[in-house]
């Protein structure tokens, strides 16, 4: 599931990283990003 489906459905930055096993800053830096990261593939 999304990180801001999560925290669309009301769970706190704490419960989302515990559960993900990732930081709670990796969690906000997450939901500050409007779209999920891409990755140019590696050749």
């Amino acid at each position: 599931m999304d990180i801001h489906v999560r925290f669309a459905q009301g769970q706190s930055l704490r419960k989302i990283a515990s559960e993900l096993g990732i930081s709670r800053n990796t969690v906000k830096h997450h939901l500050q990003q409007q779209t999920m990261p891409t990755y140019a593939k590696r050749v």
